[in-house]
């Protein structure tokens, strides 16, 4: 079993916002987020990141270990969250922790939800979302579909088939396909009291302290995009023109 880190600075860059949280011993001491970056996300993470570490008064030496979101997200945004881990980890070896942006959603989801699944679902854009099938009241098991990029349509019918009782589901691709979940799902789709579009920081940060001390594995700090960048797909269009 792995002893969880003394200190540990856990980071999300993979969608919109920009988000860094610092525990101590198993607490969050400080938090810090940008919901809308004025600057990119390259810009704005190593900035917010020395602020929160000044608030705090440690230096990046001082961390144990370092958390990251792997994508699904942004392509950009998940190479910069995960560069910026791993290059901070780099110096003194200290290990990089990584989950995926879905699984951290549906846990910070998952006091919402006593029974039936949750359903975090990002936005994909092209009319498609990235998401996972996660049972509720089983806090540490994994998903029960291979995580995707597919339409909502096809989640929902994926999500009332696997599971019995209500769907909960969060993240701002709920939001953008709420009607196409509502017709698949009718009085069985549930959303959350409180929004939830994006995952954090903050609650990355617990999640893989929740792992740790259940003795379970986190995930590679290698990218997990789903489909492939645009600027590939471009070019495989040009060569085979």
């Amino acid at each position: 079993m792995v002893k969880p880190p003394r200190l540990l600075l856990a980071i999300e860059a993979a969608t919109r916002p920009v988000s860094a949280a610092l525990f101590a011993d198993g607490a969050l001491a400080a938090d810090e987020r940008r919901l809308e970056p004025s600057a990119g996300h390259a810009e704005t993470l190593l900035p917010l990141i020395d602020a929160l570490l000044a608030l705090a008064g440690v230096g990046v030496g001082d961390i144990d270990a370092f958390a990251v979101t792997r994508g699904p997200g942004s392509f950009t945004s998940v190479r910069i969250g995960l560069a910026t881990a791993l290059g901070l980890a780099y110096p003194a070896r200290r290990p990089v922790y990584a989950l995926t942006t879905l699984e951290v959603l549906a846990a910070e989801a998952a006091a919402q939800a006593a029974k039936g699944g949750v359903l975090p679902l990002l936005d994909a854009r092209k009319g498609e979302v990235y998401a996972a099938l996660f049972a509720a009241g089983q806090p540490l098991a994994p998903p029960l579909c291979a995580t995707a990029a597919l339409t909502a349509e096809a989640w929902a019918q994926t999500a009332r088939d696997a599971i019995a009782g209500p769907i909960l589901a969060v993240g701002d691709g709920a939001t953008a396909y709420r009607a196409a979940l509502d017709a698949a799902l009718g009085d069985r789709l549930r959303f959350p009291v409180e929004s939830l579009f994006w995952p954090d920081a903050a609650a990355l940060g617990r999640r893989v302290l929740q792992r740790l001390a259940a003795g379970l594995a986190c995930e590679p700090a290698t990218p997990l995009y789903l489909r492939r960048p645009e600027a590939v797909v471009r070019l495989d269009g040009d060569a085979s023109s």
